[in-house]
Parts: C-alpha cells; sequence; structure tokens
C-alpha cells in the first residue's frame, strides 16, 4: 500500500511540473548557449523547485520542457520536437543537455531521426538500480502504473537503451548509486551484480568522463547541490573536476 501511494503522489506532483524558461531577449540567439533540462518519470514540484534556483545564473538560456507523454517514449519524443522546434534551440550558438533517465531515451531516439548539428553536450543521469524500477513497478501494480502514466512506464521497461553515437559531442554521465526507498522495498525483484553493475561498460553509452554521487532518483533533481558544480564544470570544459568521484562510494546502495 506505501508503494502504490507512493508512486499515486509521484505521478500527480510529476503532472504539476510545468515547463520551465529562462532566457535573455536582449542577446541575440546565435551569440549565446541554452542548457536544455529533460527531466523523467520521478520529477516533483520540490525538484522543479531546486532546478528553477539552480540552473539560471550560469550563464545559459535554461529550458526544462514538461515533455513525458502518456502516449510513452514516441509520444514523448514528439513533444520533445515540439519544444525544439518552438523555442528555436538551433539557433543557438551551443546547446548542452543534462536528461534524467527517460530524458535520454528521449533525447536519444530524437536525435536518432533529427539533425541537432549545434548540441555540443550531453550529460546522463544513468542508474542501474533506477532503470529497473520501470519493470518492478509494473511487476507489482500495474492497473495503477497504466492509470497514472499511460504507455510510459511500458516503454522505459520494453525499449532497451537506445545508445548515442558520440561523434563530437562531449558525453558524460553522472551515475547514482543508491536505490530510492521503493526499489530497497523491492530488493528481491532488483538485479543487482555488485561492483560490475557500476562498470562503465555496462551502461551501454560511449561517454568521454563519469562521476558517481551516493543519491538516489527521487533525490538527484533537488540536491544539486551535491553535483550541481560537477555539472557545470563538464559544460564549460569537457570534463569533470579532478576532485570529482570517479569510482562509487563503498557501501550498500540499498540502505
Amino acid at each position: 500500500m506505501r508503494g502504490m501511494l507512493g508512486l499515486l503522489v509521484a505521478g500527480l506532483l510529476a503532472g504539476c511540473a510545468p515547463t520551465f524558461v529562462s532566457t535573455d531577449p536582449a542577446v541575440p540567439r546565435s551569440e549565446k548557449e541554452a542548457l536544455l533540462v529533460l527531466p523523467g518519470l520521478r520529477n516533483s514540484l520540490r525538484g522543479h523547485r531546486a532546478a528553477k534556483r539552480f540552473y539560471p545564473g550560469h550563464g545559459y538560456d535554461v529550458f526544462i520542457p514538461d515533455y513525458v507523454s502518456r502516449d510513452g517514449l514516441d509520444g514523448s519524443v514528439a513533444n520533445l520536437e515540439a519544444f525544439i522546434s518552438e523555442h528555436r534551440l538551433k539557433e543557438y550558438r551551443k546547446v548542452h543537455a543534462f536528461v534524467h533517465v527517460m530524458g535520454g531515451w528521449s533525447l536519444n531516439k530524437y536525435l536518432g531521426d533529427q539533425p541537432f548539428p549545434n548540441l555540443e553536450t550531453v550529460v546522463y543521469n544513468r542508474s542501474p538500480l533506477q532503470e529497473q524500477a520501470p519493470r518492478i513497478y509494473l511487476e507489482n501494480m500495474p492497473r495503477i502504473v497504466n492509470l497514472i502514466f499511460g504507455e510510459a512506464v511500458k516503454d522505459m521497461r520494453d525499449t532497451p537503451y537506445p545508445e548515442l553515437a558520440k561523434g563530437d559531442r562531449k558525453i558524460a554521465m553522472i551515475i547514482e548509486t543508491r536505490a530510492t526507498p521503493y526499489v530497497r522495498r523491492h530488493r528481491d525483484q532488483v538485479v543487482y551484480d555488485g561492483a560490475r553493475s557500476w562498470t562503465p561498460e555496462s551502461f551501454g553509452q560511449e561517454h568521454d568522463d563519469r562521476i558517481y554521487v551516493f543519491l538516489h532518483h527521487d533525490e538527484i533533481y533537488y540536491r544539486l547541490d551535491e553535483f550541481g558544480d560537477e555539472l557545470m564544470a563538464f559544460l564549460r570544459e569537457g570534463k569533470f573536476t579532478d576532485e570529482a568521484a570517479r569510482k562509487p562510494a563503498e557501501g550498500d546502495p540499498f540502505r
């Protein structure tokens, strides 16, 4: 019951996180850079407020779309395409993207069909534990999940990660190493192979750099104080700082 109530609240709150745009209209797009942030299914009003506080003020026009569709990945990609067109992101000098789990699936599928030549940087939020959550939700409460999210969760369960060919782009991963409370309660349904679950190869994404953060997927939206400076360092320099945690912290991810 606790898991069902938590999912219901998360679903309702995710639907309350509207599109956020912060731009400097005095400067032409061709002379500035944009940051595109793609939340996923676990975004919340708390995470949305944290994003509005953190992302502006770093020298980028900021775009955080409400793009996730009940029609699943195809609908989400269509919404993303419409958003990119409406806000003329391809007219910017450079675009950088920070994408949460479903955001990564959606952006990569979009890039498989559409050119985005000024997209210079992509930073993926990845989690070998949270990426199993769609399957676990559907194994335990398929009706409530379908009621709240439509086809979105089923598509995330059924669609393998669509790797993005790196090309000339700078690509990084910020990897969560804790399980959410819901995933912890269903530990027996999680496929977890200890240290091998965190190896770079296991994520199926070519990249330039990576860091590990001891956060779970709910926290990643509002604990920007834990990794935000490293994110901005990668956007500026194409690498994380020398002090960044490039190995997962020791400890039980289910505690």
